[in-house]
């Protein structure tokens, strides 16, 4: 290794001028250095592409609010559509756009929304399962769920509609109408004695094992032939829920709610 003669660097030093940089007092050790800074330079670049999205680089992806790219990041088929976001009753929620029914208008945010669902994977009807969905929803495999919307104004929860429909159909708003659970129910609590008032159907009051009541009203068959057919309304952390369907009382109402339930946790933020 050739070395910088002493005494010049000596009065180098003296007279306040900079040491040779290594390139300069020793060519063999230039190549080395330039091949560090090309490769900090060629480093630099990348990072920066990354960073930026050019084309080519692997953060070039959709934007964010894609539907692909959102479904895929809450689990979401990408079939199911964008995430749409509603806020209702302070409870914000991420819906694929193909679960959702109804939605509200924007000038009635708190109006609730309606969507429908298969109650064995939480699926949605899509253009390609549109005729398999709804003869799952005939046959009682899917449900259509109402949140807070189209509710009584005063139905702030599930005990308030138990007691305004006691009120409607008896004048009163005694839960002694209802006897013990039945087995001809389904372990549901029908009422001692028919109604008071004139009514379109009939209510029977259930419990989920965390102790949430459940009403359940079944509309009378019509002379036209529809049949009966039950909804089943309880609270979503709060707030009122109605599940549809076109059946009569069903023996798995409370897997039928608890699944419900769960689905709308998995849509909640």
């Amino acid at each position: 290794m050739t070395m910088e003669p002493t005494a010049r660097r000596d009065a180098r030093l003296e007279t306040g001028a900079a040491p040779l940089a290594p390139s300069a007092a020793d060519p063999a050790r230039a190549a080395p250095a330039r091949e560090r800074a090309c490769r900090s330079i060629v480093t630099g670049l990348l990072l920066a592409a990354t960073l930026v999205g050019v084309p080519g680089s692997g953060a070039a992806q959709p934007d964010a609010g894609s539907g692909a790219v959102e479904a895929g990041r809450h689990a979401w088929p990408a079939e199911y559509g964008s995430l749409v976001p509603l806020t209702v009753r302070g409870h914000s929620f991420r819906i694929p756009e193909r679960h959702i029914r109804y939605r509200p208008p924007s000038r009635a945010p708190q109006d609730g929304f309606v969507l429908r669902f298969r109650l064995s994977d939480f699926a949605a009807p899509t253009r390609g399962t549109a005729d398999e969905f709804h003869w799952d929803f005939v046959a009682g495999r899917a449900v259509q769920v109402m949140f807070a919307g189209y509710l009584d104004p005063d139905d702030t929860t599930t005990l308030k509609r138990i007691r305004g429909r006691i009120w409607l159909l008896y004048g009163h708003e005694s839960f002694d109408v209802f006897g013990p659970p039945a087995e001809d129910s389904f372990g549901l609590r029908p009422p001692l004695e028919p109604p008071s008032k004139p009514s379109a159907f009939d209510i029977l009051l259930g419990e989920l094992p965390t102790g949430e009541p459940v009403l359940v009203e079944c509309f009378r068959p019509d002379p036209f032939g529809t049949g009966q057919r039950c909804r089943y309304i309880t609270d979503w952390r709060g707030v009122p829920i109605r599940i549809s369907t076109i059946l009569p009382l069903r023996a798995d109402w409370r897997d039928m709610v608890q699944a419900t339930l769960r689905f709308f946790d998995r849509l909640a933020q």
